[in-house]
């Protein structure tokens, strides 16, 4: 897949997509693969979800999904939607501490689920957990000119964050509390039409808490075990194109699993009972559900604040707000998560142990190339011998090694080494090998001396990365 043709599909995808959102029963419009009878083609093609496929014959002529649109863009239809915003139909036990993929609500009627607290204001510092607007604030603002609002009290900063949510029994007892409202992006309404403003339109449904209990930055995992992620990435075409895996934790659902069905998707989610209660949301993740291991679907009503992990990587992959009556989902992307919820990703490192030793300096590095033409991304394993020499403009890097004694070749944990690159690369995340947390330019070894991080080529020529350790302090 070149990106000349994925600047084509998107081209047509933007110039159509609101002709294809009035057709009837069209209910999202993405990018992702063709699928022929069942089968992956790999063809890129703007997908076109629909409540329910109908035989030509049902379809008056002008309301038919064209093949294809201009420049040969094919399309590909797709039954999902319409999407809501998803209400409690279920319960779940109280968890302290508390973590990502448990039930959770402000003190009023709703029950959805924390997606985490592996996060950090970048306001003041504080670590803090993340839902979404509707299952911890309520704030959905509509245009002047409509009329009345939903029959729930607004948001307040201070209100009282509760774990269980309110429909698992959780109230507003004191021993219930586990943070207060801090911050959230308003949810901005509009009823559905053929054409909005892009002052209107939505990328996150995000509500920030500051803890006021002790809490963890895992996530319950498969087994009931507590999974830390190993940092974050945005959901490309590449992963439309391969149907990622997904891993999803929720209030409801509990563990299920889906993939990645398209990106760059724009759709209206219902957040009431009325033509009204509509908002419009673009750049956002498809999720189709798993049928051999999520036949229920990978989300349901109540997994609303939760979150999307790849499943191979544990990389958090997005904030769950919406799905189907179907099972299929539809989520944030991370990138636009941290940014309007002004963001990082941080999960809490353990405390390094004292060294009984002192060690260092010593230094390491490697060369590559970044070609011109860029042809999408893939990730590529490396050590510090990079398996292959050259990269294309948008690839992924991931490096890994090991710091240890040069004389007993034995693993020195928990110490920092840093890295730099002659022509400074940018998208920057780490994923410590053991599960520890990383900042930019610098990486902390687990328990056995590994390390691994992960960037992005984005400047044509030869770069040479090189780690030092430059011994304990």
């Amino acid at each position: 897949m070149s990106m000349k043709e994925w600047e084509k599909v998107q081209a047509a995808k933007e110039k159509h997509e609101f002709n294809l959102l009035s057709l009837q029963n069209v209910t999202a419009v993405g990018i992702g693969t063709k699928i022929v009878n069942g089968e992956n083609t790999g063809e890129l093609c703007i997908k076109v979800f629909v409540a329910k496929k109908l035989p030509l014959s049902a379809l008056k002529a002008e309301q038919v999904v064209p093949t294809t649109l201009e420049n040969d863009v094919k399309t590909d239809v797709e039954e999902a939607g319409p999407f809501y915003a998803m209400a409690p139909v279920d319960h779940q036990k109280k968890w302290r501490p508390p973590i990502g993929g448990i039930s959770t609500s402000r003190v009023a009627p709703g029950t959805g689920s924390i997606c985490g607290f592996f996060f950090k204001d970048k306001t003041d510092g504080q670590v803090v957990g993340v839902s979404n607007n509707h299952v911890w604030a309520w704030d959905l603002q509509y245009p002047s000119d409509v009329a009345g609002v939903l029959s729930f009290p607004g948001a307040e900063p201070g209100q009282a964050i509760i774990q269980p949510g309110w429909a698992d029994g959780g109230t507003g007892d004191p021993d219930y509390k586990i943070g207060e409202l801090k911050r959230w992006v308003p949810i901005k309404m509009t009823p559905y039409t053929g054409s909005i403003p892009k002052e209107r339109w939505n990328r996150v449904d995000l509500a920030m808490a500051k803890p006021t209990v002790d809490v963890e930055p895992s996530f319950l995992g498969p087994g009931l075990k507590k999974l830390v992620p190993t940092g974050w990435r945005r959901m490309t075409l590449n992963d439309a194109y391969n149907h990622t895996k997904l891993l999803h934790s929720g209030r409801t659902t509990n563990i299920s699993y889906g993939y990645v069905s398209a990106v760059n998707t724009s759709t209206w989610v219902l957040y009431g009972s009325s033509s009204r209660d509509t908002a419009f949301f673009t750049d956002q993740v498809m999720v189709g559900r798993d049928r051999d291991r999520s036949p229920q679907g990978v989300v349901q009503a109540g997994d609303s604040g939760s979150s999307m992990f790849v499943e191979s990587t544990l990389e958090w992959a997005g904030l769950v707000f919406a799905g189907d009556s179907s099972g299929n989902g539809v989520i944030n992307q991370p990138d636009n998560v941290l940014n309007e919820g002004n963001l990082e990703f941080y999960v809490r490192p353990p405390p390094p142990p004292p060294p009984t030793e002192k060690y260092g300096p010593c230094s390491t590095s490697i060369t590559y190339n970044v070609k011109e033409a860029p042809v999408g991304y893939r990730e590529s394993d490396i050590t510090l011998a990079l398996d292959k020499g050259e990269y294309n403009i948008g690839e992924i890097i991931s490096a890994s090694g090991q710091l240890m004694d040069k004389e007993t070749k034995a693993g020195l944990p928990n110490r920092t080494i840093t890295w730099v690159d002659e022509i400074e690369a940018s998208g920057f995340f780490s994923r410590i090998l053991g599960g520890s947390e990383v900042i930019a330019g610098e990486v902390v070894t687990d328990a056995n001396g590994k390390y691994a991080f992960t960037f992005m080529a984005d400047t044509k020529g030869k770069h040479r990365l090189t780690c030092n350790f430059l011994g304990d302090q």
